[in-house]
């Protein structure tokens, strides 16, 4: 660890990041990486280069995905709490880096919800010696983090239910505040005296950064100076006396995004970029296997050497192709599915964002994508990786590669885009029939759910904001990009917030707010599995869907098999006492409001394709529930409406 003050109370500015992490960081540490939309990931690359196999770090942070895979292939992290562990592009899968997760393999893991796990951030820097949450009650995770600290005689419990002194019936706990050494952050710029601009989404904010007890390390794309700050102290989120050092590092979030500003200055701005789509493909692709992980690690982490020898490889072009443009691409609330025209040459129109690396809106000349494989032998979750050859969607060259030709017939609707469809349905009746002015989405099927429920209620003059967890709010998304957290949304949306802002002010505190959810698992009582398995194959854990299922009415959206309509999930992630429905390809579940008792088959859509001919058969061959098809009404078929708005949204298929 360095010896270095503060000189007049400054920050020390150094060259880079790994003579940051080299000069500030000691094995043994407890070190926090922020999760803002911009994540420290140059910051995470240093870390593992550095301590490989030697930090035995405790490592926070609320999402474990992307470049902080290198620091669990590093060898460097003995314990790490967090709340998701996966992948989330092209969609939420598991990874098999953590496959054995509850065997303690590749570290120990204490798992937590993202609303609380933010609640213990805030503890931690107000000082309070609790932090107050009414996420976590009656799931697995409770359980847990109980049983933990059971363990460790004479600790501080980590969560402890509490009763309501007011007599209240709604259950609550108390958790543990979370108080790291440092505070890992990467922001947009700062001034020499370390006041750190972070563009929002904000996710987590400033909390973990008033949390550390050493403070802050802090890299930024730019270091501007002292005046822009002075003439704009608004944009300030980490102050100067928080942070201990600080170096530039361009690109610093990469393969993640970042929003840039203008700085006003003769140099310029700071540019905006976005997720690294090619590069975040190729990851999960090459992690699928053991050989593949070892080379990906040698190639992007070992090799490089530092962080400007990872600029180098990654070359200016692609820098370029990731600029984020200043505003949306199309339209705002389009009226009608988008369909970009094909220009006089019989090319795609050019824009700031056609590059290889971001799914292209379809175009009428764009030959249409084949549907996923479904088997009965998939993962009840997002898939597992695959180790045989078959093709998929993220393999397929971008549009602008494609042959141009005359337009293919229409691929046959999947099950997936189904159980979207029914699911966009269920949203609607209850937002029209029920009041509910708040959509939260949640990443997977049920976002795509939620979009599509928000263009169709256009359609009635009806508008619903759709939130996202990490800070959305009033989300339009951008037609073609998928990603539920892509800046290209962020540019549309109506409000740039943070956690606390959405699923505590516009989820738990707000009785009209629907939340839509996945499944790994769902079981006849309306709890989720999206954490473990029966086998011990770890899946993804929580992220906010324990916080929505705990606090607001749900639904949830789950292709129909009986590995994942099961009579009792394996791991309670999120408790089912407020789903509503939930939604199958073939038809929708429903329960009475206010009640925990059995759900029945509500609505049929009879499957087609050698599939069940009748509700009965449906339920008993698709599902091990005992649900009852009594008075079950016809669903409508698919309209070509409803598939041109969702092929519209996900022009790749990602999501067939």
């Amino acid at each position: 660890m360095s010896t270095h003050s503060r000189a007049g109370g400054r920050p020390v500015v150094v060259p880079d990041v790994d003579t940051l992490v080299s000069e500030y960081v000691s094995p043994g540490d407890h070190l926090h990486l922020a999760m803002t939309m911009a994540r420290p990931n140059a910051m995470v690359y240093a870390l593992a280069r550095r301590f490989a196999g030697r930090g035995r770090f405790t490592v926070s942070t609320s999402a474990t995905h992307t470049a902080m895979h290198a620091l669990a292939m590093s060898g460097t992290v003995e314990h790490l709490v967090t709340c998701f562990l996966g992948d989330t592009y092209p969609t939420p899968r598991p990874n098999p880096l953590y496959r054995d997760l509850a065997r303690g393999v590749p570290f120990s893991c204490e798992l937590w919800s993202l609303l609380s796990f933010t609640q213990r951030l805030i503890a931690g820097a107000t000082g309070l010696p609790y932090g107050v949450t009414a996420s976590l009650v009656g799931s697995d995770l409770e359980r847990a983090l109980a049983a933990g600290s059971d363990a460790v005689p004479g600790r501080c419990p980590k969560f402890v239910r509490v009763a309501d002194p007011a007599g209240g019936d709604r259950r609550f706990g108390l958790v543990e505040p979370l108080r790291p050494d440092l505070t890992l952050v990467h922001g947009a710029c700062a001034d020499r005296r370390g006041n750190v601009v972070l563009v929002p989404p904000a996710g987590e904010g400033a909390w973990a950064a008033y949390a550390a007890r050493r403070g802050v390390l802090a890299s930024v794309e730019r270091i501007v100076p002292d005046a822009f700050v002075d003439a704009h102290p608004e944009r300030v989120v980490v102050p100067g006396q928080r942070v201990v050092a600080l170096c530039e590092a361009p690109l610093g979030a990469h393969p993640q995004s970042l929003r840039g500003l203008s700085v006003g200055d003769r140099t310029g701005e700071v540019a905006g970029y976005r997720d690294d789509y090619a590069f975040l493909t190729e990851l999960v692709d090459r992690l699928a296997t053991e050989d593949g992980a070892k080379e990906w690690y040698r190639e992007w982490v070992e090799e490089p050497g530092d962080h400007a020898g990872y600029l180098r490889k990654l070359g200016a072009a692609r820098h370029a192709r990731l600029r984020l443009p200043a505003g949306p691409i199309t339209p705002r609330e389009p009226v009608a599915p988008v369909r970009r025209p094909a220009v006089p040459d019989g090319g795609l129109p050019q824009t700031d964002i056609a590059s290889p690396s971001a799914p292209l809106p379809q175009t009428d000349s764009t030959p249409p994508s084949a549907p996923l494989p479904q088997t009965d032998s998939t993962p009840p979750s997002a898939p597992l990786p695959r180790t045989d050859t078959a093709p998929r969607p993220e393999h397929r060259p971008p549009a602008e590669e494609l042959p141009l030709s005359a337009p293919h017939p229409r691929p046959a609707v999947t099950r997936q885009e189904r159980t979207i469809v029914l699911g966009a349905r269920a949203i609607v009746e209850r937002v029209v029939e029920d009041g509910y002015n708040t959509l939260l989405a949640g990443i997977g099927v049920s976002h795509l759910a939620a979009w599509l429920a928000a263009a169709r209620l256009r359609e009635r003059g009806v508008r619903v904001p759709v939130c996202a967890e990490l800070g959305f709010y009033g989300m339009d998304p951008e037609p073609g990009d998928v990603f539920l957290f892509s800046q290209l949304h962020a540019t549309r949306s109506q409000q740039l917030a943070g956690i606390t802002e959405i699923l505590g002010g516009m989820v738990a505190a707000n009785g009209r707010c629907l939340g839509v959810l996945a499944a790994g698992e769902v079981d006849a009582r309306g709890d989720v599995n999206t954490s473990l398995l029966a086998d011990g194959r770890w899946l993804t854990g929580s992220g906010g869907a324990n916080d929505i299922a705990t606090s607001t009415d749900c639904l949830v959206l789950s292709t129909a098999s009986p590995r994942k309509f099961v009579e009792r999930v394996a791991y309670v992630t999120s408790p089912g006492t407020r789903v509503r429905e939930v939604v199958s390809h073939f038809g929708r579940f429903r329960r009475e409001p206010a009640a925990d008792g059995p759900f029945h088959l509500a609505t049929w859509l009879p499957p087609g394709d050698d599939g069940p001919a009748t509700p009965q058969e449906a339920v008993a061959r698709l599902t091990r529930w005992s649900a009852s098809t009594a008075d079950c009404t016809p669903e409508p078929e698919i309209t070509e409406a409803e598939i041109a708005w969702l092929r519209g949204l996900d022009p790749q298929g990602f999501y067939r």
